[in-house]
């Protein structure tokens, strides 16, 4: 579990989601995953995938949080103690309760260690009532992004190179770069990630939608 920590830190520092993401866009991320958790559970589909994004969320939070979870004594303490979920229904409403709880704590700006560990807790007892350990459904999730690149927006979202807006937005900022021709430029993103003509857009126009108005680029 340690290994695996270190290694999904390492991997968001080279994406720079640390130190410049925030707890708060990490926080709607982990509620986002635990929706997909939800549906998975529903369609009784694999939940692996799941569990683990999970997982690289709250180490994420964790680190931009400067909290050192201690998840491997926290794993063998839960292991020991009788089953605190009945049916995948009770899961995910657990889970839910303790997510809301941590979203209180992130707009109070209080410490977030308790509802983290227990998210992970809660996660625990879900992947056991199907068979799986923690350390497989974390594992599978960061062997699915451990070469996934993507660009950081100013509100701190990771936008992953397989995402349409990644493509479009990595494209314009070239242009940007290489150009001052504004009417080779096709489209721009604009705050609200629709697409907008360019052709008549002027550079200082294009620059403000890019930089000030939502997307910037970082370093990979």
């Amino acid at each position: 579990m340690l290994e695996l920590y270190a290694k999904t830190i390492e991997w968001a520092e080279k994406n720079k989601i640390v130190p410049n993401g925030t707890v708060q866009a990490q926080t709607l991320k982990l509620i986002s995953e635990a929706g997909e958790l939800a549906c998975h559970v529903e369609n009784s589909t694999s939940i692996k995938d799941d569990i683990g994004d999970m997982l690289v969320v709250v180490a994420i939070v964790s680190k931009l949080s400067n909290i050192e979870l201690d998840l491997a004594t926290l794993i063998e303490e839960a292991s020991i103690l009788d089953d605190a979920v009945g049916t995948d229904a009770d899961g995910i409403l657990l889970l839910l309760s303790m997510l809301g709880e941590l979203s209180d704590k992130v707009l109070k700006g209080e410490d977030l260690e308790l509802p983290l560990l227990e998210v992970v807790t809660t996660l625990y007892f879900i992947a056991r009532t199907h068979k799986l350990t923690l350390e497989e459904c974390w594992y599978h999730a960061y062997q699915d992004i451990k070469d996934r690149r993507g660009i950081l927006t100013k509100a701190g979202v990771f936008i992953k190179s397989t995402d349409i807006a990644y493509r479009q937005i990595t494209e314009i900022l070239a242009l940007c770069d290489n150009t001052s021709d504004v009417g080779d430029i096709v489209t721009v993103i604009s705050s609200d990630a629709d697409a907008m003509p360019a052709k008549d857009m002027s550079l200082e126009r294009l620059h403000k939608l890019i930089v000030e108005d939502g997307y910037t680029a970082v370093p990979f």
